[in-house]
């Protein structure tokens, strides 16, 4: 069992924005978002807001969001248990 406590600290302490461009997501900042096009769906207009205050991101085009777990959960298709240890081992802290 994953403790709460690692679980909260993931997704305080890693950098969203970071995360999400590393996955290869070019990233436009637009005000105080991130925009891109979403990696879920077949887009052709910036829909993947990503709020790096919240560190949760958004898409517009097809609804999916979450915070840095979900978005590893989806984006490398894995479980939210490997989600958490790919995230433990990662470099994308914010600094």
């Amino acid at each position: 069992m994953i403790e709460k406590e690692t679980i909260e600290r993931i997704k305080k302490d890693v950098d969203l924005a970071a995360l999400v461009r590393a996955k290869g997501v070019k990233l436009k900042k637009n005000g105080k978002n991130w925009f891109g096009l979403c990696p879920f769906h077949d887009d052709h207009n910036p829909s993947l807001s990503v709020n790096p205050s919240t560190n949760l991101w958004q898409c517009f085009g097809c609804g999916v969001g979450g915070d840095v777990i979900r978005f590893v959960e989806l984006y490398d298709q894995v479980d939210f248990k490997e989600a958490v240890e790919i995230l433990s081992d990662n470099g994308f802290k914010k600094t």
